[in-house]
């Protein structure tokens, strides 16, 4: 499985979080300003990694003790209309 941090999702780049106009992150005067937002070739590195990750759970077998509580729960299921 890949290893996630600041550096390979590319979080140490501050030229990549882009502060909305008017939002002052020193005094934090305008504390009500949307988020920042991620430009877009960093959002798409982060989706990326994440259906790498998720690709390899999703290609996970089942573990054979949730087959027979599936199996369970259907049986009970079908016996009570």
């Amino acid at each position: 499985m890949s290893t996630l941090n600041r550096s390979t999702l590319g979080l140490g780049l501050g030229d990549a979080v882009k502060r909305p106009a008017g939002a002052d992150a020193e005094d934090g005067a305008n504390a009500a300003a949307p988020y920042p937002h991620l430009d877009n070739e960093l959002q798409a590195m982060i989706g990326r990694q994440l259906s790498a990750i998720y690709h390899e759970i999703l290609t996970e077998p089942v573990p054979d003790r949730f087959i027979r509580l599936l199996d369970e729960l259907a049986r009970k299921d079908a016996s009570n209309p």
